[in-house]
């Protein structure tokens, strides 16, 4: 398979490949959408690019659209390539990765986790339970404290307190309400 030799040969095959996998998920990409995977500010694009790029920012939300392309991407990595297929695929993001082209963005919004493929399943609720839990602990310790004559042992029982209180604020700020 012969490598890409230009950035349109290199557009023309990752669109290509991405909007095939669109197909093959039946969830084939609109028109707009497909066209927009050729956006560039200053390299190689199509020749109604800016009547395009007017009609998707009328029609379209940006930010899903690039999770969705995010996603194909991905699941057309997962899926795994031969490698003439990937020697292929990594030489067109190269040729694109010198200019300025929307697809090497989109394409390397597949390296990052969706939102919603962030945490396992559960996880979250877990984050909770135990920030509350920790909060609930903390609070008999503390006042365990004022009925402790020896100083020394009310001090580690406040500081105990304490860090039971950080850690149940860590875990309810990581699990990003």
């Amino acid at each position: 398979m012969a490598l890409v030799n230009s950035a349109l040969d290199a557009k023309e095959y990752l669109a290509g490949r991405i909007a095939a996998q669109a197909e093959r998920e039946g969830t084939p990409l609109p028109e707009v959408e497909r066209k927009m995977l050729w956006f560039s500010e200053t390299g190689a694009t199509l020749p109604d690019m800016k009547a395009v790029s007017e009609e998707f920012d009328r029609t379209c939300n940006q930010n899903e659209y690039e999770q969705k392309i995010a996603t194909l991407v991905r699941h057309l990595q997962d899926a795994g390539q031969s490698d003439s297929d990937e020697e292929k695929w990594d030489a067109a993001v190269s040729i694109l990765s010198e200019g300025d082209h929307y697809l090497v963005v989109l394409i390397a919004n597949a390296a990052e986790p969706a939102s919603d493929e962030a945490r396992p399943r559960g996880d979250r609720g877990k984050l909770i339970l135990a920030g509350v839990l920790a909060g609930v602990l903390a609070l008999p310790l503390i006042l365990l404290c004022t009925r402790i004559e020896n100083p020394v042992a009310a001090r580690w029982a406040m500081m105990g307190g304490m860090v039971a209180i950080v850690a149940g604020v860590a875990l309810l700020f990581n699990a990003r309400f």
